[in-house]
C-alpha cells in the first residue's frame, strides 16, 4: 500500500495508532502502535485456516465419491503419483479461482478498510490496487494452501485397491475409518478456530462499548470543534483583539450557546505536560509534582460542560493581564493538597521555579488526551496573559450549539471570516466525531473481528454439515434396518448427532484454552473487560454450541426421515 513513500509506513503508523496504551512490559511505540495490525493479521490467517481445512473436508468427500475412478485407473496402469499429480492440478485450478475472486474482491473491502483511518489517506500516498508484491504474496499464498490442504485428499484419494473397490455395488458411498477420523478432526479444528475468533470479538466488542460509555467529564453531543490560525503574523495586541472578538462573534450566530477555545485539543494524542511547583508541596526523589497543561479562553468551561466546583472561571477581565492565573482539577487537589482548598494559593510551571501563577478555581475531573487510563491531573492557565499569547499562533475553538450542528457550522465559517478575512478554518468536525477517531484502532478491531468471526463460524458450520450429510449418507442403510426393527425418529436424531457432539465439544474446549492462554496477548487492547471474561467465553460457547447442533439437525432429521423399504435397497 505504501508503493511510492515506504519509509512512510513508520509515519503510517504513529499516526493511527500513536494514542494505543502501553501495557506493561510493552517497550516502545512501534510496538504498541503494530500490535493491532499483527492482531488483524492473526485474525485473517485464523479464518484462512478455516476455509482450507473447510475446502480439504470437501476434497476428501469428493475422493471417497471418486474411489471407483481411482480404482478404474489404477487398474489401468497409472501409477499413485501420477493419480495424486492429477489430483493436485484439480486442487491447484480450484485455488487459483479463489485466489483471482480474493482480489477481485480485496480492492473494495481495503477501501471499506481505509475509511476506519482518521486521517486522510491521499497524504500517506495510499493505495487500495494491489501491486506487484501482492500479487506475488498472493501467489505464493494460493500455492502454498493448494500443496498443503489438496495433498492430503489427493493421498487418501490414491490409496485405492482395484479389486476389491471395484467388486463394491457401483453407487456404494464407502470410506475407510480412517478418512472418516480425518474429516472428523478437521471439523473439530474448524470449530476450535471458530470458537477462538467469537471469544476474541466479544472483548472487542465489549471494549469499544464499554470505551462509548466513559464519563469523559465532559459532553461531547452538540459541540462543533475546528481549528483557527491567522494566515498572516499578527501582533501581540492584534492577537486578544481578534481572538476575542472570534469568541464574542460566534457566540453571536445563531443556535450557539456558549464558545471557548484552548491550546492542544482534546482526544488527539496531544499532551502538554511538566513539572510543577506548589508551595508545602514536598518535591520527593522519584516522585516530581506533575501535571497536564492547557490554555483556555473564557467560555470553555461553558462550552464543553465542565462544572467549575470552586472558586470562578476565567472571565474577559483577566484577558490581556499582566498576571497568570490558573484553574486546577479536582485530581491534583486530591494527590497533592490532601482535599484543601487551593483558592488564591500560588504555583509555577517547571521544577523548583518561583510560584507566579494564582490559583483562582477548580474544575471537575476530565479526560484530557485519551479515553483510556486514569484521570491525570490538570492545570488549566488563561491563554489571553500578555506573557503567554506571543506563543498563541493558534486556536481549537469549541462552540456548543442547539439542534443540528452540520446545519450551524457553514454560519460559524461565516462568523470567522467575518471576524477576520485572514483567518483560516480547519478540521470542523463534531466532538461526537472526533471521539469516534480518537477510537478507531478500537472500532477497526471491534468490528473486523466480529465479521471474521461470523465469517468463521458459517464456515465451520458448513463443514460440520457436510461431515454429518456425508455419515448420514454412509449410514443409511444401517439406519433403515435400525427403524425396520422398531427405531423411533428421536432414536436416529440422536444417533446422528452423537457423531458429532464430542467432536463439536472438544473443538471449543480447545478453541477455550487457546482463548484462555493468549488473553495476555490482547490484554492491552481490551478495556474495562478481562481477557479471561467469564461472560464472553460463556456467551461465546453458548451461540456456537446451539448454532452447531441447528447445522447438525437439518441432517440428522433427513437421516430421521429415511423410508427403511427404500434403505434397505439402497446400494
Amino acid at each position: 500500500m505504501f508503493q511510492k513513500f515506504p519509509d512512510q509506513k513508520e509515519r503510517f503508523l504513529k499516526q493511527v495508532f500513536t494514542l494505543i496504551p502501553a501495557a506493561k512490559g510493552q517497550s516502545s511505540l512501534r510496538e504498541r502502535a503494530e500490535r493491532p495490525l499483527v492482531l488483524l493479521e492473526c485474525l485473517v490467517g485464523v479464518v484462512l485456516l478455516i476455509a482450507c481445512a473447510n475446502v480439504a473436508n470437501l476434497l476428501l468427500a469428493r475422493a471417497a465419491a471418486r474411489q471407483k475412478e481411482m480404482a478404474v485407473r489404477t487398474a489401468l496402469g497409472a501409477s499413485r503419483w501420477q493419480i495424486v499429480r492429477q489430483l493436485l492440478m484439480e486442487h491447484s485450478m480450484l485455488a487459483f479461482l479463489g485466489g483471482l475472486a480474493g482480489l477481485a474482491i480485496s480492492v473494495p473491502l481495503a477501501s471499506a478498510l481505509i475509511r476506519f483511518i482518521p486521517i486522510n489517506p491521499a497524504d500517506l500516498s495510499l493505495t487500495t490496487t494491489p501491486d506487484l508484491r501482492i500479487l506475488l504474496f498472493t501467489g505464493g499464498v494460493t500455492i502454498l494452501t493448494a500443496l498443503v490442504f489438496g495433498l492430503t485428499p489427493a493421498l487418501q484419494a490414491s490409496r485405492v485397491e482395484p479389486g476389491s473397490t471395484l467388486k463394491m455395488e457401483a453407487g456404494a458411498v464407502s470410506a475407510g475409518h480412517g478418512h472418516v477420523r480425518l474429516r472428523k478432526t478437521l471439523v473439530a479444528f474448524q470449530v476450535g478456530l471458530a470458537t477462538l475468533l467469537l471469544i476474541s470479538a466479544g472483548l472487542f466488542a465489549r471494549t469499544l462499548r464499554n470505551l462509548h460509555s466513559v464519563d469523559l467529564g465532559f459532553k461531547t453531543e452538540s459541540v462543533v470543534m475546528f481549528g483557527v490560525r491567522p494566515a498572516t503574523v499578527y501582533e501581540d495586541s492584534r492577537k486578544l483583539q481578534v481572538y476575542r472578538a472570534l469568541l464574542e462573534n460566534l457566540k453571536a450566530v445563531p443556535g450557539v450557546r456558549a464558545a471557548g477555545a484552548n491550546r492542544t485539543r482534546l482526544l488527539t494524542g496531544g499532551r502538554w505536560d511538566s513539572a510543577i511547583t506548589i508551595p508545602g508541596v514536598p518535591d520527593k526523589p522519584g516522585n516530581t509534582p506533575w501535571s497536564f497543561f492547557n490554555a483556555v479562553t473564557p467560555g470553555y468551561f461553558e462550552a464543553l460542560g465542565i462544572p467549575v466546583i470552586e472558586g470562578r472561571d476565567f472571565t474577559w477581565n483577566d484577558w490581556g493581564t499582566d498576571r497568570y492565573k490558573c484553574l486546577v482539577n479536582q485530581k491534583l487537589v486530591d494527590d497533592y493538597l490532601e482535599g484543601v482548598s487551593p483558592v488564591g494559593r500560588m504555583m509555577a510551571q517547571g521544577r523548583g521555579s518561583t510560584p507566579d501563577m494564582e490559583i483562582i478555581g477548580v474544575f471537575a475531573n476530565t479526560r484530557y488526551e485519551n479515553v483510556r487510563g486514569e484521570i491525570p491531573r490538570q492545570t488549566f492557565v488563561a491563554m489571553g496573559a500578555k506573557q503567554r499569547i506571543k506563543f498563541m499562533n493558534f486556536l481549537n475553538v469549541y462552540v456548543r450549539v442547539e439542534g443540528d450542528p452540520d446545519a450551524v457550522m457553514p454560519q460559524l465559517r461565516s462568523a470567522v471570516q467575518r471576524t477576520d478575512p485572514h483567518l483560516i478554518v480547519s478540521d470542523m468536525r463534531t466532538m461526537d466525531e472526533q471521539l469516534n477517531q480518537r477510537l478507531t484502532t478500537e472500532r477497526m478491531l471491534s468490528h473486523l473481528s466480529v465479521g471474521f468471526a461470523l465469517l468463521a463460524t458459517l464456515l465451520a458450520l458448513v463443514g460440520l454439515y457436510g461431515v454429518l450429510a456425508f455419515l448420514v449418507e454412509r449410514r443409511t442403510k444401517e439406519i433403515g434396518i435400525r427403524m425396520a426393527l422398531g427405531a423411533e425418529r428421536g432414536s436416529v436424531v440422536r444417533l446422528v448427532l452423537a457423531e458429532v457432539v464430542l467432536l463439536i465439544a472438544a473443538g471449543m474446549a480447545a478453541g477455550a484454552a487457546a482463548g484462555l492462554m493468549g488473553g495476555r496477548y490482547v490484554e492491552s487492547q481490551l478495556f474495562g473487560v478481562k481477557a479471561r471474561d467469564p461472560l464472553v467465553f460463556g456467551v461465546s460457547l453458548f451461540l456456537l454450541l446451539w448454532a452447531s447442533l441447528a447445522a447438525g439437525l437439518i441432517p440428522a432429521w433427513r437421516a430421521a426421515r429415511i423410508d427403511p423399504i427404500r434403505a434397505l435397497r439402497y446400494e
